[in-house]
């Protein structure tokens, strides 16, 4: 398991609810958010930067929404 995982397996053992985890997402979706803002800030074209950003996020949540692995305690319904 890598510090990702082991990040991910925290945050979903800290969840006893699909609000928990909606918490925990929106929580780093303002982060994530604000650091895509901070990196096109000196950039002329920063709103197609951030968006080609978010594109590739999508992209990368659809390649990962089939993956197998386990995490303990995660049972949200």
């Amino acid at each position: 398991m890598d510090d990702t995982d082991a990040a991910l397996a925290a945050i979903l053992a800290d969840c006893a609810s699909d609000d928990d985890l909606l918490r925990h997402i929106m929580k780093y979706a303002t982060i994530m958010q604000r650091l895509a803002c901070c990196m096109v800030k000196d950039f002329d074209h920063g709103e197609a930067r951030i968006r080609q950003l978010y594109a590739d996020l999508a992209d990368l949540a659809v390649e990962h929404i089939g993956d197998s692995r386990v995490f303990p305690g995660r049972k949200l319904h």
